[in-house]
């Protein structure tokens, strides 16, 4: 009976240990105590959206991609052509020229001009130029298209087809300081820059645009190297205002740094608009016809837009990265890089380092990167707000520039649609689980563990054994 008692004890005892461990096994597998560390597989689908600017023709093609985990943004800025150019050429008949040596400067003018306009006609088939000419020095020798008229008030643009032919038939350019002809130089005149600005700020302002946003002012000025009157810097003020980029030659500066090379930077406005002309005798007509060729390539190659930037605010859960690229794409080696200025409310301000160019495309691109830490998984006191939407509620993706140096313009962007998904929700209707799936998900819960069940019945089995043994009767 005593070994009966002892072997029932055993029995129960070695149960009652076994079935703690179990429990406590079971209870370590489903704490929560441990987090949980792992990845998780995200299909983003980003959509492509267009916006257009009807007054300067300019389209924007915004596009929301997927990239190695990131969502990369890529601006596609497409321009029109630009053929429209009003430009004055203001050429300076003051005596200086004729004293030079041997009224080398004065000639260089006579003989280059002509051939200058001639040869803009061919080297730019596609292009619609109207073109104004002025002889200037203290005062107006002429102003174009009548080239007895002494108002540059009263002057108008002609097409360079018609300003050819004029120069041809009516006895502009030939001596020096023949009154049969209109530009002459006279020894007593003297060189008044403001003459020169004022009369093309004039005879510009007299030119309305061809089309609306569509047309680009420009004036080349020829001067020579001499004593000069400034140029009233309200006339200067006025041009920039206005949009009217200026170009200056200057025949033979003395200096590098002379003072009235100094000054024309200042009309200007930029030291690449001021071309200087060292070569003497007959190689200074063939220079000064490059650097009229120069000067016009530069006006026709400006950038149609400047200050060019792009807003874009991003959503509470989206980081962007450290820098973003801008390219021409018709332009070779254009490939720039720029950092992205980030404001406080999650907005990204992209600062374009040139402006956009005509019948080209400026493509912009940076990346962000998703940032899911204050995202609930459930509701606890431990949640955090998440903000899904810009803070600011009047936000939005937007594009502003200058126009022709004039016009400032700015238009919303068409937003874009993100959709994340996990690549497991295809297999069942609407990314919800199947009723047969979501049952035996219960049932699995319900059950027992396997392990458990087995493990407890091999101990119950042993048990017995065990007590068999104890009370088996001894031989």
């Amino acid at each position: 009976m005593a070994k009966f008692l002892f072997g029932l004890i055993l029995i129960v005892y070695m149960i009652i240990i076994w079935s703690d461990a179990l429990g406590q096994q079971s209870e370590d597998q489903n704490s929560g105590l441990i987090p949980s560390v792992g990845s998780l597989t995200l299909e983003v689908t980003g959509s492509t959206e267009r916006s257009h600017h009807d007054q300067t023709n300019v389209t924007v093609i915004k596009a929301v991609q997927p990239n190695e985990g990131r969502l990369k943004f890529v601006y596609d800025i497409k321009t029109p052509e630009v053929n429209d150019f009003h430009f004055v050429l203001a050429l300076d008949s003051s005596g200086s020229l004729k004293t030079s040596p041997d009224s080398e400067q004065a000639k260089a003018i006579i003989y280059a001009v002509p051939i200058f306009i001639n040869e803009t006609i061919k080297n730019y088939p596609k292009k619609n130029f109207n073109v104004s000419i002025v002889s200037w020095d203290d005062d107006i020798d002429f102003a174009y298209n009548r080239f007895n008229n002494k108002d540059a008030k009263m002057a108008n643009m002609v097409k360079i087809q018609t300003a050819a032919k004029d120069l041809a038939h009516n006895n502009v350019f030939q001596e020096v300081n023949d009154t049969r002809y209109f530009y002459r130089c006279d020894e007593k005149d003297h060189t008044n820059l403001s003459i020169a600005l004022e009369s093309a700020i004039d005879i510009l302002d007299r030119s309305p645009p061809i089309n609306y946003h569509n047309t680009s002012n420009f004036t080349i000025i020829v001067t020579g190297e001499s004593e000069f009157y400034k140029c009233n810097p309200d006339l200067i003020k006025n041009a920039r205002e206005k949009g009217y980029s200026v170009y200056i030659i200057q025949m033979e500066p003395s200096e590098e740094d002379s003072e009235m090379l100094a000054h024309l930077k200042q009309i200007s406005g930029s030291e690449e608009k001021v071309l200087s002309c060292h070569a003497r005798g007959s190689e200074l007509n063939t220079e000064l016809l490059m650097h009229l060729e120069n000067a016009l390539k530069k006006a026709v190659s400006e950038p149609v837009a400047e200050d060019v930037k792009i807003v874009e605010p991003l959503y509470g859960y989206l980081m962007p990265g450290e820098g973003a690229s801008v390219e021409i794409l018709k332009l070779p080696n254009s490939l720039t890089q720029v950092i992205p200025e980030e404001r406080d409310n999650n907005t990204v301000v992209l600062q374009l380092p040139y402006g956009l160019f005509e019948n080209n495309t400026t493509r912009v691109m940076f990346n962000a990167n998703f940032v899911f830490d204050d995202l609930p998984v459930s509701v606890t006191k431990n949640s955090k707000p998440v903000v899904f939407a810009p803070p600011d509620s009047n936000a939005y993706s937007n594009i502003s520039y200058t126009w022709l140096k004039k016009h400032n313009i700015s238009f919303e962007l068409t937003p874009n649609s993100v959709k994340l998904r996990s690549p497991n929700l295809e297999k069942t209707s609407k990314g919800q689980e199947s009723t047969n799936e979501r049952a035996a998900s219960i049932r699995n819960l319900e059950r027992p563990s396997t392990l458990a069940n087995d493990t407890l019945g091999l101990m119950t089995l042993l048990s017995f054994v065990i007590m068999l043994l104890i009370m088996r009767p001894k031989n």
